[in-house]
Order: C-alpha cells, then structure tokens, then sequence
C-alpha cells in the first residue's frame, strides 16, 4: 500500500522485498532535518522562528500528502515533527508510514489498542477507537499549534494524563498564546482540533 503512493509530499518507497528471513523497504534519501529538529532549535534560539507563510506552506503540503493517502484509503495515524523532513529546498515530506492502515480496515481495530505518539495523538486514538482521516488532520493541527505557539497545547506530566488532555481538556486559544496568529488561521487550526 505505502508503495503505492506517489506523491512530491511523500517520501517515496523503491521496492519491498526479504533477505534471509528479514522484511525490508527501500526509500529515498532525503537531504535534510526533521521539523522536530528544527523546532527544537528554534525553542533554543539557535535558529529564527518561522514566518507564518513557512508555516502555511508546511500545513498546506501535509494536507497534500495526507489527500494524496487518503484518497487511496490510507491513514498514517503517526503524524508528528519527527516524521516529517525538510529537504533541502525546505520542501516538507511526510515520512514513516510504519503504522498505517488501510480505511476499509479502521473499524476492525482491536478497541483498547493504540498506536500513534501521545503528544500529537488524536481523541479517538487515545481512547482506542475507529479511526478516520480527521484522524490525521488532528495530529496535523497539533504540529500547526506548536509551530504558532513554541509549544504543545497539551502538557502532561504522564502518557495517561496526556491522553486524557485531548480526550477531555480544551485547546488553549491560540491567539492568546501568539498575538500576532491571524484570525482566520488560529480558526482553521482549532477546527482542525475539534474533538
């Protein structure tokens, strides 16, 4: 399925195989860093922090990707700054698809069980439900929060306490946090984190 995809916003798969008894996958190298790199130089002031349209231009390419899957009835379920890389022309790519799933598949998933990081983790992920793409969007918005803001609108001081802020806790107004947000994108962003 993850081969399948093809996408400038997708790291792309090479070929699949097995090698004395081991599964593999060839990907592309990607020139670059991580986002979650970058963030936490820019919290550390060793790099500047993004302009807003390098902002929306990230937003806009993960939605691209994720389109791009989700048409084709994937859900990536671990969108996070560390699977997403900035090549060289600064361009996002969305990377590590390890836990994807197949839409048609969402509802057959073993309540209870939950896969993804908590941080950037979806309501329905953290109470183990059926997933959907808003799935992915939520995760999405998250990255978008942290971007705006220099932080996470959840902090926990456990992985239980974590998962319960997005399941229950309101999302702290962005707008409060960053003045300088436009209206119109801390709107988009906390519909993006609905639950």
């Amino acid at each position: 399925s993850m081969a399948a995809l093809d996408h400038p916003n997708i790291v792309p798969i090479y070929g699949i195989g097995t090698h004395q008894g081991f599964h593999y996958f060839v990907m592309k190298f990607v020139v670059g860093q991580t986002l979650e790199h970058v963030l936490k130089r820019q919290r550390l002031e060793l790099e500047p922090s993004f302009e807003m349209s390098q902002i929306t231009d990230i937003i806009c390419a993960m939605f691209r990707a994720l389109d791009h899957a989700h048409r084709r009835g994937l859900l990536h379920r671990d969108i996070k700054p560390g699977n997403i890389i900035l090549d060289a022309n600064e361009q996002p790519i969305l990377m590590d698809f390890g836990i994807v799933k197949r839409l048609e598949d969402s509802r057959t998933t073993q309540t209870g069980v939950i896969f993804g990081t908590p941080q950037y983790m979806s309501p329905e992920q953290a109470m183990g439900q059926g997933q959907t793409p808003a799935t992915d969007v939520y995760s999405v918005g998250v990255i978008a929060f942290e971007m705006l803001t220099g932080r996470l609108p959840f902090v926990a001081d456990s992985v239980y306490s974590m998962l319960l802020a997005h399941v229950n806790r309101p999302v702290p107004d962005l707008r409060e946090l960053n003045p300088l947000v436009p209206k119109w994108l801390a709107d988009v962003v906390h519909n993006m984190l609905k639950k």
